[in-house]
């Protein structure tokens, strides 16, 4: 493996290598981070129709249509899965604003400032929305806080006495 670029097309993320490339929707790419995550000794997973992902000793092979997209040792396989889920949440994101919005302003109106998304248009919107959301026991919106994250650290140590 040379080197492997991860990019989005309308609603798809494509991963280009030496020449060759593979366009995956954003549940596919979700799988195929899952199936890169989970590959055991020799195993063979289908991430879609004629794309499958497989491990022969430390080595990942993605192929597609008969043909082998790219092949790389397990860490880097890995690192790839990630990007490729990083772009497929963006997409879901986009995909399913509307929802989102629609979510966020009702946690506002009922004063539950937790965002469900760390996109500033999106949260805008949900202001918006939540302004014009009447129902009993409405309580003005006073914001909305960015999505929570959760940060892992490794575990502190012990101190020897």
């Amino acid at each position: 493996m040379k080197q492997v670029h991860i990019k989005r097309r309308a609603s798809k993320v494509l991963i280009l290598a030496d020449g060759r490339g593979l366009e995956l929707g954003w549940r596919a790419a979700e799988d195929f981070h899952r199936a890169v995550r989970s590959l055991g000794e020799d195993e063979k997973i289908c991430v879609q129709n004629g794309t499958w992902v497989y491990r022969i000793g430390e080595t990942v092979i993605v192929q597609s249509a008969g043909v082998v997209i790219f092949d790389a040792p397990c860490h880097a396989a890995i690192s790839v899965a990630r990007a490729v889920l990083a772009k497929a949440k963006e997409i879901e994101e986009e995909v399913k604003a509307y929802q989102i919005i629609e979510d966020q302003a009702i946690l506002a109106r009922t004063n539950l400032g937790i965002g469900l998304s760390s996109n500033r248009k999106i949260n805008r919107a949900a202001w918006k929305r939540a302004e014009d959301i009447k129902f009993p026991g409405a309580i003005e919106p006073k914001g909305i806080v960015g999505s929570p994250a959760v940060i892992m650290h490794p575990p502190p140590k012990p101190e020897l006495k």
